[in-house]
């Protein structure tokens, strides 16, 4: 029978010597555990554990169990303290990419105290957005009556986009600023998971503006993704100026054909006008119920 040979077994023609095996040293086998009973500054009389060198004597040194248990707790306490404020910051930086307002970064669903019927309806829509992930919603009310803090309580679930028509009206002018074209800045708009256009109607937007706005969410409903208009004024059949309507009427700043996709599967919402402000300190006590 032929024995194999490999590579590694020679050099120069040679047979290697096998390598000899060398245990490492246990450094703590010269040393042997003892209980003693030390006296602490701040815990007194206490029992703890040493290490005695065998062959020297020698103890090595110990400290008190309790301080020492102390000391593990307080450092675990400023770890967990730094990763909660980096959260936070995390938190906070995703909470302006969004453009959420800071009066809700630290609220919740468990804030918002519906006090009338379309309120409830408002919630329950959002819900069904935040777990369909889809849907249009278009909600008018007075101020106070809470329809940015529940659009705004979305964006935190969902991610996504918010702006005034005034903060978008800025934000065109000053893409340069940003280097950013208009086609990426309404690419961002169409994009986004959720896009929330708050205050419309209250200020007079230019035709470009508009037109923008319009573009896209006619993009988004094409695209099925959700969208939240959010405005303090009416509908034409509500126009208190009759047929002739005013420059208050939703209808106003949308075309028709825009307005037919929205009452295509989109929700509208019209709060009660007796709303209760939910910003005004006179009426704290009905939203703490």
């Amino acid at each position: 029978m032929q024995t194999l040979v490999t590579s590694n077994e020679y050099e120069n023609s040679k047979k290697k010597t096998p390598l000899e095996f060398k245990q490492i040293e246990n450094p703590f086998s010269n040393f042997e555990e003892r209980e003693k009973s030390i006296t602490c500054e701040k815990h007194g009389l206490v029992k703890t554990t040493v290490f005695i060198n065998k062959k020297t004597g020698e103890e090595m040194g110990c400290v008190c169990p309790f301080c020492e248990k102390e000391q593990e707790e307080e450092e675990q306490k400023r770890a967990t303290k730094r990763e909660m404020q980096l959260e936070k910051e995390r938190c906070e930086e995703f909470y302006k990419s969004c453009g959420i307002k800071q009066e809700f970064w630290n609220k919740t669903f468990a804030d918002f105290k519906p006090l009338t019927q379309k309120q409830q309806e408002y919630l329950a829509a959002i819900k069904k957005m935040l777990e369909t992930r889809r849907g249009k919603l278009i909600v008018l009310g007075s101020n106070g009556a809470g329809k940015s803090m529940l659009a705004n309580l979305a964006l935190k679930d969902m991610g996504g986009l918010a702006y005034t028509m005034f903060q978008l009206s800025l934000k065109i002018r000053s893409l340069g600023k940003y280097d950013m074209s208009e086609y990426d800045f309404v690419e961002t708009l169409i994009q986004a998971p959720l896009l929330v256009f708050d205050e419309i109607g209250r200020s007079k937007g230019s035709e470009f503006e508009i037109n923008l706005m319009s573009y896209v969410l006619g993009e988004r409903h094409s695209l099925d993704k959700p969208f939240i208009l959010l405005s303090n004024t009416h509908f034409a059949r509500d126009c208190p100026h009759g047929k002739e309507g005013c420059e208050k009427c939703f209808e106003r700043y949308f075309d028709n054909d825009l307005l037919s996709r929205f009452r295509q599967d989109g929700k509208f919402i019209v709060f009660e006008k007796d709303v209760p402000d939910w910003r005004n300190p006179k009426n704290k006590g009905l939203f703490e119920k």
